[in-house]
């Protein structure tokens, strides 16, 4: 799955990287809880807010809430409902987005369950408002469908432990490809947009991770040119069980 990893990374750069681009900076936030409810359920909370440069406004803001099965010690699949809204630049205001998903995830540990790679296909089901301006007032104009596909490739690397707790600080490289599924009315290219993620994380026992790096965001509207997010990460990570 290594190769699967550097295959992606390939792609991005060599193949994905347009000739011509708009380049932005921005900041994210995350929180994504996940509480262990029984042996085999649990449930996902998630928050994000996406955040212009000099985080003076929210470019989008996310939140999800999800069902958990855990057929194994190693695996899980997730069933859920996003909501997402996305600000439209050109009319200065917010578009909803109501999502579905479903996902499955897969965890294998190596170099003495110190090193962690972790798999995760996600299906999303998007229902995306379209706004405009008539007479001063947004309006929605109407919603469209779009299926989408999401493949995460994501590495743990062990650095170091900190103390006699065995906190630890470690290296995260990720890449997760975007592909558009069927035709539709919110993007009808095939490759929605890539995310490449480097960064440090540190882990407070086996309930808490806080992870900061850089995220390289690649986007390919529908129409216009390609958009190149340069990212500033922070995510928190909470797991509990009860």
């Amino acid at each position: 799955m290594r190769t699967v990893f550097l295959l992606l990374l390939a792609l991005q750069f060599q193949f994905l990287y347009p000739k011509k681009t708009i380049e932005n900076q921005a900041n994210w936030f995350a929180y994504t809880g996940q509480y262990k409810l029984a042996p085999k359920w649990g449930l996902h909370l998630e928050a994000q807010f996406r955040m212009d440069g000099d985080i003076q406004f929210s470019r989008q803001n996310l939140f999800r809430l999800g069902a958990i099965y855990y057929p194994s010690k190693n695996s899980n699949t997730i069933v859920g409902y996003g909501l997402i809204n996305t600000l439209n630049t050109s009319i200065g205001n917010y578009f909803n987005e109501d999502r579905i998903w479903e996902q499955y995830q897969h965890t294998y540990k190596w170099r003495d369950a110190k090193n962690m790679m972790i798999n995760r296909l996600r299906l999303e089901q998007r229902f995306v408002d379209k706004i405009a301006l008539k007479e001063g007032h947004v309006v929605r104009l109407e919603t469209n469908y779009q299926n989408r596909f999401r493949y995460l490739n994501r590495h743990l690397f062990h650095l170091k432990y900190l103390n006699k707790n065995k906190d630890e600080c470690y290296l995260v490289l990720q890449d997760e490809v975007f592909l558009n599924i069927g035709s539709n009315s919110v993007n009808p290219k095939f490759f929605d947009q890539n995310r490449f993620f480097a960064g440090l994380g540190i882990q407070s026992n086996s309930n808490f991770r806080i992870e900061l790096g850089y995220l390289n965001q690649l986007v390919n509207p529908a129409s216009g040119a390609d958009i190149m997010n340069h990212t500033i990460s922070f995510a928190l990570f909470h797991n509990l069980t009860f």
